[in-house]
């Protein structure tokens, strides 16, 4: 079967031809014929070393498939029996439920466990024609589910536990701002303007995404680099999905009162000691500095899936609407090349249904 691995010397997914297709060994296996995976920023982080994986495996913690083998007990946790043709999407993030952590923790976030690991960083993932995976990580989706659409699953997961952590506290009439457009906050607007807030900004670096930031939402984007750029707005929740100190400092500075800052991008290592926000200013507004990870482990994964497919049948997670591009493994190289050099948000390497 052909895998693409990740390949730390070369800094990038190399493709290879495994002479054998994965097997259920363990009472929980269930092997997934792989219909569509997704790359994201993670993995490029990941190839130039950046953050920690292993070499060697297939790479991949974005993905959607059919069951095609199981063993006979395998299920996915309480309601979530599983049958060969189900169609699935993976939960990557696996915990241990034991460490000292998710005892304390109750098991509720995977990203608080000791042990915790992911498929497609840590272990083989999703990029290959066949994969294997403990049933309890696998998700049932309904059928009607558009296949290449299913694959924005997982990463809009991640906003969606952002979102719950703000929801309560933003009003509809808020000024809410998403900085940076990558695919996170292009997923952000998306969500933020499915669940009825109208006032939304974007910021990016340059103006040529206006046209695609409002057509996912937004009601304005605003751009140059940010050390000049100045607005007489003052913003009730602004979510940062660049990671960049300068982008967090300047969205605490432009912080209405009472207002919320979400710390959703990955900061560059080489950016981590240069925050420098006004923490008196911050304490006479009694703002909010909220960080957001990953999801909580169950519940709210399921609570995503329900409410991406709300939004898919209302066409609102059309891969082209993200300027996602879409290839197979014979022309992956491609593909690569495009999400490298910033063509395209998402790469996502499909195969025959």
């Amino acid at each position: 079967m052909k895998a693409l691995i990740t390949d730390h010397v070369n800094k990038k997914l190399s493709l290879v031809e495994r002479e054998q297709i994965p097997s259920v060994e363990e009472h929980d296996d269930v092997i997934v014929r792989m219909i569509c995976a997704g790359v994201c920023g993670t993995d490029i982080s990941i190839l130039h070393g950046k953050q920690p994986g292993t070499d060697g495996i297939v790479n991949g913690h974005e993905g959607f498939g059919e069951v095609v083998s199981l063993h006979r007990s395998a299920n996915s946790g309480e309601n979530h029996s599983l049958s060969i043709g189900d169609r699935v999407v993976i939960q990557p993030n696996q915990s241990c439920g034991r460490c000292e952590s998710c005892v304390k923790y109750k098991n509720v976030n995977c990203n608080f466990c000791l042990e915790h690991f992911t498929y497609g960083i840590h272990v083989d993932g999703t990029m290959a024609e066949y994969a294997k995976f403990k049933a309890k990580y696998l998700r049932r989706i309904p059928k009607e589910f558009k296949s290449q659409n299913a694959v924005l699953i997982e990463p809009f997961a991640a906003v969606y536990h952002g979102f719950k952590k703000i929801q309560a506290s933003t009003l509809p009439s808020h000024e809410i701002l998403i900085m940076g457009a990558g695919m996170a906050a292009l997923l952000w607007i998306r969500l933020m303007s499915y669940k009825g807030f109208k006032n939304i900004t974007c910021y990016c670096r340059t103006e040529s995404k206006a046209e695609l930031t409002t057509n996912l939402g937004s009601r304005e984007t605003i751009s140059g680099a940010i050390n000049e750029l100045k607005t007489d707005r003052k913003f009730d929740l602004v979510v940062d999905c660049t990671g960049e100190p300068k982008c967090i400092n300047w969205a605490c500075d432009n912080l209405a009162q009472n207002g919320t800052v979400v710390i959703y991008g990955v900061c560059p290592e080489k950016s981590r000691n240069l925050s420098f926000f006004d923490p008196y200013k911050l304490w006479t507004l009694e703002g909010k500095i909220v960080a957001s990870f990953i999801y909580d482990d169950g519940k709210e994964f399921d609570e995503a899936i329900e409410t991406a497919w709300e939004m898919e049948k209302e066409g609102l997670l059309n891969l082209n609407d993200f300027k996602v591009g879409v290839y197979s493994f014979g022309d992956y190289e491609q593909g690569w090349d495009e999400f490298v050099n910033k063509k395209i948000f998402k790469l996502v390497i499909a195969s025959d249904e």
